[in-house]
């Protein structure tokens, strides 16, 4: 997974919500969403609709907060009129496996979501053994109803909220088909790389599809886990793309991809390890903004340093372009919790190389992830993502 998140820890975070409302006011950060069960990623469609995925409450019922186990606890909520005065979340896909795994202490569940044309994709976390071996041991520990949620994790989905909405059914329901399965194929090709000098020690094989992005024909997707980034192509096969390379202390973690206007795949990463062994309590941040070009060659790219755009972040959980430069959220900018999230732009120079940085979120958010920038011109962030009461935020540059 992405790393631990203690609960009690997000709980305590969760109660700071009202204090970090009155605080965003201060910074033109307005909370335009509340109630939201761990949010993640975000994505825009093309009519300027809003979607949140959420990763659910494991085994909860949905009266209280997560309860340890698998569940169809997953979701994806519309934010209707996210650039209004009065925007509020209303999910359309419900019924997406979501588990808590006392083990990892956290919750997972759909964490990437994309839209291209009339389509939306979201993407489960995990993979069926890495389920089967972080909390559940065997299948036989299982009911069926269990089995079918399991199921569903590492793969990239093709959900139709419209037809959910069309149903009825308060809160939407399942309507979706599989792609491909992302984290089988990841989990088996870190299994098959346990000794590769490449490899984190100890650490494979593992699997956690965690971002998605859509292109004309096929999909990006990283990998948090496996610490690939994926094609999948319009046929359902799957090639990894790039593999990136590990700092000194654990992994790297990618969390995030976007596409640039040169065509060239961006993505940052987590590096939580790192962080916390290098970081030098906060002076020496280690995450890190990758930039490549996924169709230079047919094999595997194992990136380096020379592909390092820009360096020296807190641990990133989401990125992506706006119309003035690139934005990373970073999770955490102090390394002892509950320490607050931020926003930070990162111009694009001339030669498209990095330029300078402006932070907005610096003392407003907590435990941020996803990113999104609207049509309208403001950003738009996933706030207490660790949280089942979540929330969405509006960032004003």
């Amino acid at each position: 997974m992405i790393g631990k998140v203690n609960k009690s820890t997000a709980i305590a975070v969760a109660a700071a919500a009202t204090l970090l409302a009155s605080a965003a006011g201060a910074a033109d950060v307005d909370t335009i969403a509340t109630g939201l069960r761990n949010p993640r990623a975000l994505a825009f469609d093309t009519e300027g609709k809003l979607y949140v995925a959420e990763s659910g409450l494991g085994a909860g019922d949905g009266h209280g907060g997560t309860a340890a186990g698998v569940g169809l606890t997953g979701a994806v909520s519309e934010i209707v009129h996210p650039g209004g005065a009065h925007p509020y979340p209303h999910r359309v896909v419900t019924g997406l496996a979501s588990v808590d795994d006392p083990a990892r202490d956290e919750v997972t569940g759909p964490d990437g979501i994309a839209t291209r044309g009339d389509k939306m994709y979201v993407l489960e976390a995990a993979s069926r053994a890495a389920v089967f071996k972080g909390l559940l041991g065997t299948s036989s520990s299982l009911s069926d109803a269990q089995l079918d949620a399991v199921e569903q994790f590492g793969k990239l989905l093709e959900v139709s909220p419209d037809e959910a909405e069309s149903n009825g059914d308060e809160g939407g329901s399942r309507h979706f088909k599989t792609i491909a399965a992302v984290g089988d194929f990841d989990y088996a090709w870190t299994d098959n790389n346990q000794g590769a000098a490449f490899a984190p020690m100890g650490q494979f094989p593992d699997a956690n599809p965690y971002a998605v992005l859509a292109l004309p024909g096929h999909q990006y997707v990283v990998d948090a886990a496996s610490n690939t980034i994926d094609e999948v192509r319009a046929d359902g096969s799957i090639r990894i793309v790039a593999y990136v390379p590990n700092p000194k202390v654990s992994d790297a973690v990618p969390t995030c991809v976007a596409q640039g206007r040169d065509h060239k795949l961006y993505f940052g990463t987590l590096a939580f390890g790192a962080n916390f062994a290098l970081g030098q309590g906060g002076k020496n941040p280690q995450s890190k903004v990758y930039r490549f070009d996924p169709n230079a060659t047919s094999s595997i790219q194992f990136l380096t340093e020379a592909d390092v755009w820009a360096s020296g972040f807190f641990p990133i959980t989401g990125c992506g372009f706006g119309a003035d430069g690139f934005y990373v959220t970073e999770f955490w900018t102090s390394l002892a919790p509950p320490g607050g999230g931020d926003v930070v732009r990162i111009t694009i120079n001339g030669d498209g190389s990095a330029g300078g940085r402006t932070h907005f979120g610096a003392g407003v958010l907590m435990m941020p992830n996803g990113f999104a920038a609207g049509p309208d011109g403001a950003i738009y962030v996933s706030n207490l993502s660790n949280s089942p009461k979540g929330t969405v935020v509006r960032i004003r540059p």
